[in-house]
């Protein structure tokens, strides 16, 4: 039940930041969901900041929490062991990342990029910045390192593919973004939308695969226990 009861964390996660996004990016003036980063619903200045950075952080505490189902679950592989100490820091950058808010916009202030390139920017801001960088590496590589273990699984190898797929998909976006962002192009909000939400969405699936696995060794053991006792 405990196991469970983590692993069920990591679906929570999977909807409660896209939709914070959605819903305080629609009540913050002059955000769009198409050029904004989602930091900036945190940065100083925005209306809803506080609220913003204590939903990432909390996201970030639910994600290290099914990280511990992963760790209790998955084999004793290194693959295993390492994906999911990945995906414990990727929670802990999340957390982190609540924290250390943004000056400033920099996907729609040319003033706040400017200050962001020649590293003119707060401490807090400078925090931010790195702990995104590792943040996003982790989430791509979770999945990456998992699919060894997976793919050793007949109960998982069905995640294999999905893994591979999500990881994929945020490759693009973080490829995308930076193209967009060097050639001074809108729409980086809306691929870094996406990016989160395939990250946290394999996240959710292999935390419900975990939730039906722990269920069917339950069912297996409390079998075993009545036969041994008619034994």
């Amino acid at each position: 039940m405990i196991t469970k009861a983590l692993a069920a964390c990591g679906v929570v996660a999977a909807v409660l930041l896209p939709m914070a996004w959605i819903i305080l990016g629609a009540l913050e003036p002059h955000f769009s969901l198409l050029d904004n980063d989602g930091s900036d619903l945190g940065a100083i200045g925005a209306r809803h900041a506080a609220t913003w950075n204590v939903i990432i952080s909390a996201t970030g505490v639910l994600v290290v929490l099914c990280s511990i189902a992963l760790l209790r679950t998955l084999s004793r592989r290194v693959a295993s062991t390492v994906g999911s100490l990945l995906v414990t820091l990727a929670g802990a950058g999340l957390f982190i990342d609540g924290r250390n808010r943004e000056d400033c916009s920099p996907a729609t202030d040319k003033a706040c990029l400017k200050a962001v390139e020649a590293w003119h920017i707060s401490g807090h801001f400078q925090v931010h910045i790195i702990e995104s960088i590792v943040t996003v590496a982790a989430l791509i590589c979770a999945p990456l390192v998992l699919r060894a273990t997976f793919r050793a699984s007949q109960q998982l190898r069905v995640l294999a593919t999905f893994s591979l797929l999500a990881a994929g998909v945020q490759i693009v976006c973080e490829v995308t973004i930076t193209v967009f962002s060097g050639a001074g192009l809108g729409g980086q909000g809306i691929v870094e939308f996406v990016a989160n939400v395939a990250g946290l969405a394999w996240l959710a699936v292999v935390a419900l695969r975990v939730i039906a696995l722990s269920g069917e060794r339950e069912t297996s053991q409390t079998a075993a226990t009545a036969e041994a006792v008619g034994a």
